[in-house]
């Protein structure tokens, strides 16, 4: 992770000065893995907030309620009733409920794709912000990550995005590929894929956010 922040920190501010002396390694790698705890830290900020906003927003809704009472059909009708013979438990409960619980269970899938997309699209440029200041308070103000998005353009952020998405997708399809090789398959789908995009990916931020 803070090998990741390295690249894109060095297409943001510039690359650094080589390391030259040996007796320089140790501090190097202490600043890298003081930057993955950094990366850390904001990164579950990151999924600390949108589940917040999801069980609130579930609980005011009542989607939570509609879903419980559901549940506590087969709760109430014991695991033997369950597995022995469903179809009677499931005949069991009023269409009402069914409808309830089919509208909250639609509800809250459209409720945390639409905030899993939105809280990952802050989270990458949280990231940059991370690799350009340094500073995890940056990095979690989601006004300073706003205004770097419309800095860089909405437009040409989502582009941005959804290239990534589609490499991240063929990458992954390759990495399946490679790891049916016998033996030497998972190492290399591991250590060549899985690299080359994080690595790609993060130059990639960083050149997006240079500009």
């Amino acid at each position: 992770l803070g090998y990741c922040l390295k690249l894109t920190k060095s297409q943001i501010n510039g690359p650094e000065v080589t390391v030259k002396k040996m007796d320089e390694l140790p501090e190097v790698i202490k600043n890298e893995f003081i930057d993955g705890i950094k990366l850390t830290v904001v990164a579950i900020v990151y999924m600390i907030v949108p589940a917040i906003i999801f069980a609130i927003l579930a609980f005011l809704t009542g989607a939570w309620s509609k879903i419980s009472v559901f549940v506590g059909y087969f709760t109430n009708a014991g695991i033997n009733a369950v597995m022995s013979n469903p179809e009677a438990v499931v005949n069991a409960i009023p269409n009402a409920v069914i409808v309830d619980f089919a509208s909250s269970a639609m509800f809250l899938t459209i409720l945390g794709v639409i905030l899993m997309i939105v809280f990952t699209l802050l989270l990458e440029i949280a990231t940059a912000k991370l690799a350009e200041t340094g500073s995890i308070t940056d990095a979690i103000n989601f006004k300073v990550v706003v205004e770097k998005i419309s800095s860089i353009g909405w437009g040409r952020y989502i582009v941005y995005a959804i290239i990534m998405a589609i490499l991240g997708i063929v990458c992954f399809i390759i990495q399946l590929i490679v790891s049916m090789i016998p033996a030497v398959g998972p190492i290399v789908s591991d250590t060549i894929v899985v690299s080359f995009y994080i690595m790609f990916s993060s130059i990639a931020l960083g050149k997006l956010c240079a500009y």
